[in-house]
């Protein structure tokens, strides 16, 4: 008997790790696989001192990871563990490294049809005193007499060297040319570096916005993004290879942004949004991660796809949610039955070698290509069909025995929703994760 132990990496999120911890028990899978029997546990990884001698093998094999990127002790972790062969959900470093704009370039270079983007320097640099000096400020252990001294050290490297070295690298571009250069407004201003849960996202339609939104962005690298008018705007999970498109609804509250509704999307146009978060996924090893599109008259245009800490909560979720808990159900056993390495080595030209004859659509099939051999999709099928195709009527089972109504519950309590909406939003939730079960929706 091989026990394999799954590790949730710590996350803002509750209701996921909860999910998946609970049906892992629920579901008490015993899988024989090349004369041997593998049973799994799941759990919570700790925050704890590590030695850098500790074989972290010993202890996981397997870590679902969404924040790491955020939690930097964690990060560090984390790559310890990919030395010691632990299999990750997401790759840390690729994430830390690889910023939004990097995506957006790749993607393009595939012949995505990324719409119209420029990346703007950031608003804010390091001589601007009143924004280092409210930098300092925020820290809880900066004395007066500690910020006295940096201010003055900055002060000093500010006026002997600072100058001499904006004059020779800094161009001071027409900003109010910007708009124009996209085909004039409304345009988006959105991190181009990082972000997360549409924080710095801003529509504008007009100058007095644009300046206004670019000051607030202060050292931040932005992007101005040309403002597509869609018929169709949808956001994919994509766990392994298993890719969940859902119908997004930008301007409604957080728990509203899914509709019940399947998105519409011609077969061409759903067969390009899965591809694409196929490559993306592949190509930065991000294995649990969401992408954005916009579609419009048949087109597909790609608008956020460096998302490895994706939306995961029930309260937003709802009837989406099941898929998620059964797709990372499949991809972990799997990765962990068949001894899946980790490929933390990114093979990327090899995606982007394009031949001097080949056009953008026999290019992006050459890349989804690739993609599959790197998600062994073929293997990865079959495995389902003989080890788990009973996913969906064993959580059906785990719905009807009242296994998910205490961690919805849970969910509200622990949300920012108001004390008195709290009650009728579980009873609401309850029904809707309800209908997803009865009607097999995921």
């Amino acid at each position: 008997m091989v026990t394999k132990k799954i590790g949730l990496l710590p996350s803002f999120e509750v209701g996921m790790p909860r999910t998946l911890k609970s049906f892992f028990e629920f579901l008490n899978l015993s899988i024989k696989h090349k004369g041997e029997t593998f049973r799994f546990e799941v759990d919570r990884v700790k925050v704890e001192p590590v030695n850098i001698r500790h074989d972290i093998k010993k202890d996981w094999d397997l870590f679902i990871d969404r924040t790491t990127h955020w939690h930097k002790f964690m990060r560090a972790y984390v790559q310890h563990a990919l030395y010691d062969g632990v299999y990750v959900l997401n790759h840390p470093s690729t994430f830390a490294a690889i910023n939004k704009h990097a995506s957006f370039v790749f993607l393009e270079r595939l012949g995505s049809k990324v719409p119209e983007t420029i990346m703007i320097p950031q608003h804010t640099y390091i001589e601007d005193e009143e924004y280092v000096a409210n930098q300092l400020r925020i820290s809880p252990r900066m004395t007066q007499k500690k910020f006295d001294e940096q201010m003055k050290s900055w002060r000093h490297y500010r006026d002997k060297s600072l100058p001499e070295m904006f004059a020779n690298h800094n161009v001071y571009f027409d900003f109010e040319e910007i708009p124009e250069k996209l085909g004039g407004f409304p345009i988006y201003l959105k991190p181009g570096q990082d972000g997360g849960g549409g924080s710095g996202v801003s529509r504008i339609e007009n100058m007095e916005q644009f300046h206004e939104k670019y000051a607030d962005s202060e050292d931040r690298i932005m992007h101005a993004q040309k403002a597509i008018d869609f018929d169709e705007f949808v956001r994919c999970m994509g766990i392994g290879p298993q890719v969940w498109p859902m119908k997004f609804l930008p301007e409604e509250p957080i728990h509203r942004h899914y509709s019940e509704e399947p998105v519409k999307l011609s077969n061409s146009e759903r067969r390009r949004v899965i591809g694409e978060v196929k490559i993306i996924n592949a190509v930065f090893r991000w294995e649990y991660n969401s992408y954005e599109a916009l579609v419009k008259d048949g087109v597909v245009h790609p608008i956020d796809y460096a998302n490895a800490c994706p939306d995961s909560a029930i309260s937003s979720l709802h009837v989406h949610f099941p898929w998620v808990i059964k797709a990372l159900v499949k991809w972990t056993v799997y990765c962990l039955v068949t001894n899946r390495r980790m490929r933390f080595d990114l093979n990327q030209a090899e995606f982007l070698r394009m031949e001097l004859s080949e056009k953008p659509d026999e290019a992006f099939e050459r890349a989804l290509k690739l993609a599959r051999e790197y998600f062994e999709e073929d293997r990865f099928e079959e495995f389902v069909a003989k080890h788990l195709s009973h996913l969906d009527d064993a959580f059906a089972e785990f719905h009807a025995k009242g296994l998910l109504d205490p961690i919805i519950e849970r969910e509200f309590q622990n949300s920012r929703f108001p004390d008195w909406e709290q009650e009728k939003l579980i009873s609401e939730y309850k029904e809707k994760l309800a209908r997803s079960v009865a009607n097999r929706m995921s």
